[in-house]
């Protein structure tokens, strides 16, 4: 679960030193604290070569209290994203597949977030009962408990007076989780009880329904990994979909593979699509003021060209599709749809 504030935070910085550490999941917590302590050992080492102005006890500090208090943040099967700037420090738990590795750049290395977030979505999770309703929020594998409501007087479930209850109910939650957070709302119930519900609902909402004819709180463990499925294979269909409008091409467009093509017209805000290979790592940076490349000697930590190319895209309103090395019929760096 992260906030939209996080995550704005960590696209839009773009001054000054910048550090992510990525660490790989594991099912061991001293194994991946021990790999944490590793890694930061390795990125002290760089910063003391790489920055004369860095103050490198201060600027690591917050890992410090980080590892002291690892125990806290160490999730079971979740990979850590963690963001350090001379502004501030902060963490994401992210359940995709990520390398232990960290870099320094003028920005945040973001494309694993990118890739994490077409796939998996927070979900909000309504179960619908004969005598009112449960809430469950989550992301990731697990779900959190966050309210109940009991239905008043002889409000018949499915009956007027029972939708109305719950409705009023539900709206105050979506309000105060659309402030802070991205999600999908996920219905537990009968289908008769799920349409007189929706019914009242935004359009705008992204909405799921598995059929249960009374969802008990208890239900939410049978139903987890299921919700957590159907999500994941619908935001894969998704982007399946996307990636055919990608090569419908109108007859003033056309497809490019070349970087320097590539990176010219995103500064000029041209580039509305890019697909970028998350296998492929071209070491180099983006001036993000100018929109010139200065490509850079090979170095596991070195700044990503690709990864600097995606944040420009976003900043300037595009869409970003990054596939994985799973994807076998997208051989190239990165492709973008221009204009003639």
């Amino acid at each position: 679960m992260y906030k939209k504030q996080v995550l704005n935070n960590v696209l839009n910085s773009k001054e000054g030193l910048h550090l992510s550490v990525y660490l790989k999941s594991h099912h061991s917590l001293a194994h991946s604290k021990r790999q944490l302590q590793q890694e930061l050992t390795l990125v002290k080492e760089e910063l003391s070569l790489k920055s004369e102005k860095c103050n490198v006890e201060n600027f690591m500090k917050p890992f410090n209290d980080f590892l002291d208090k690892f125990e806290l943040h160490y999730e079971d099967g979740q990979a850590l994203a963690i963001f350090r700037n001379d502004h501030f420090f902060t963490f994401i738990k992210i359940p995709v597949e990520v390398q232990t590795t960290f870099v320094i750049s003028q920005s945040f290395h973001v494309l694993p977030i990118l890739k994490w977030q077409q796939i998996h979505s927070d979900v909000l999770v309504v179960g619908l009962s004969h005598d009112g309703a449960w809430l469950y929020y989550g992301a990731g594998e697990r779900l959190s408990f966050i309210d109940s409501y009991k239905t008043e007087g002889d409000s018949e479930f499915n009956s007027r007076e029972y939708v109305r209850d719950i409705y009023f109910w539900l709206s105050e939650w979506i309000t105060s989780f659309k402030k802070d957070y991205h999600f999908k709302l996920i219905f537990l119930s009968s289908t008769k009880a799920f349409d007189q519900v929706k019914r009242k609902l935004s359009k705008s909402l992204e909405v799921e329904h598995f059929e249960v004819d009374n969802a008990l709180k208890d239900h939410i463990l049978e139903y987890e990994s299921k919700i957590r499925e159907k999500v994941i294979n619908g935001n894969k269909k998704n982007i399946s979909k996307r990636l055919k409008k990608f090569y419908k091409l109108n007859d003033d467009e056309y497809l490019s593979q070349n970087v320097f093509q590539i990176a010219d017209a995103i500064n000029q805000g041209t580039v509305k699509k890019v697909i970028i290979n998350n296998n492929v790592k071209i070491s180099g940076e983006v001036d993000f003021k100018s929109g010139h490349i200065l490509l850079k000697s090979e170095n596991p930590s070195s700044e990503d060209l690709l990864d600097d190319l995606a944040q420009m895209v976003i900043s300037k309103g595009g869409e970003v599709i990054v596939l994985d090395e799973k994807n076998k019929d997208f051989t190239y760096p990165l492709m973008a749809v221009l204009k003639k």
